[in-house]
């Protein structure tokens, strides 16, 4: 008997939703960590030559980004032909090309083929969060799955309910009422992370910086190992809870 499977893809500006026949976890060979290093220490700004101090005929010159400066991309990682798309977060230099790093960091892992690497956005400081939906069962005619993210919101709900309701636009009000869900979120505050020039290009589900949570359960949410009282109050205040 064969089973019926429903894949299409969505993109939005800075966010993207994606719904593939794969289960709501990572694509296979896609090396994807919600694991992360801690904030770096700041370690001081660059300074700069005052104008008035420079010799005649030479202009001033910006001073370079501080050391703990880094950049925060939004990524929608794909297999070599296309398919099993992922969304991650990938910090960088903010000079760096941050797909390359992308790719480079699976060609020297050997984790998987090298994927095909976009950016789907340059973050602003602020809360990022990510969500994985499962809807339907395989017996009631298939499994429809969709993802979403977001970053450079004020505070984490508003960053929670801006990756919900895309999802849900894309779905018919489908992610809220899951049968299963995942949602992460954090606070990137535009450090550069400690460890990232250790292990360059490596993505991300989303940052557990402080502040930062997780939370995967069946709908109505409950509380366990995977998702804590705390996570699973702010996803029921988010309404993700059955109608």
């Amino acid at each position: 008997m064969h089973m019926m499977r429903i894949s299409r893809q969505f993109v939005v500006t800075s966010l993207i939703v994606l719904l593939a026949a794969c289960a709501p976890t990572t694509p296979p060979g896609l090396d994807v960590s919600t694991q992360n290093p801690p904030p770096t220490t700041p370690v001081g700004e660059a300074q700069s030559v005052p104008a008035a101090m420079m010799p005649v005929g030479v202009q001033p010159v910006a001073p370079a980004p501080a050391p703990d400066t880094g950049r925060l991309s939004l990524m929608q990682i794909c297999g070599p032909t296309g398919a099993k798309c992922t969304l991650a977060f990938v910090d960088s230099n903010p000079t760096e090309d941050v797909s390359r790093l992308v790719r480079d960091y699976f060609v020297r892992t050997g984790t998987t083929p090298t994927p095909q690497v976009s950016v789907e956005s340059n973050c602003a400081t602020g809360w990022v969060a990510s969500v994985l939906s499962e809807q339907g069962t395989v017996l009631g005619g298939g499994l429809l799955h969709a993802q979403a993210a977001v970053c450079g919101h004020p505070d984490a709900m508003s960053a929670i309910n801006k990756a919900l309701d895309i999802c849900d636009a894309q779905t018919s009000g489908g992610c809220r009422k899951s049968s299963r869900i995942k949602v992460v979120w954090g606070m990137w505050d535009g450090r550069k992370l400690a460890g990232r020039d250790l292990d360059p290009g490596r993505p991300y589900e989303a940052w557990n910086y402080p502040g930062g949570q997780s939370c995967e359960s069946i709908v109505p949410v409950v509380e366990s190992g995977t998702c804590s009282r705390t996570a699973a109050e702010t996803l029921r205040r988010a309404g993700v809870r059955f109608p």
